[in-house]
């Protein structure tokens, strides 16, 4: 029972696909470098609409996972993002 128990929490916990982390890391980034506070219902709605995302969607999202690392990215454009 124990072992069942271990296995749900980490199926239900450790699942996320790249685009879903790119939402988080979205979020994180409006949050730490331009002051924009995300809230956690818009965080939770990209990842739920993505909780399903296509290969080529999968690629993209990983290449650009890193937002802090990506030229290109300014508040202002984050800002575009949020509601």
């Amino acid at each position: 029972m124990f072992f069942k128990a271990v296995i749900c929490l980490f199926l239900l916990n450790g699942c996320s696909n790249h685009c879903q982390v790119l939402c988080e890391n979205m979020a994180e980034f409006a949050q730490k470098e331009c002051d924009i506070k995300v809230k956690q219902s818009q965080i939770d709605s990209c990842i739920d609409s993505f909780a399903s995302s296509s290969d080529d969607e999968e690629q993209a999202c990983e290449t650009y996972a890193k937002v802090e690392d990506e030229e290109g990215w300014s508040c202002d454009i984050v800002s575009q993002y949020t509601d």
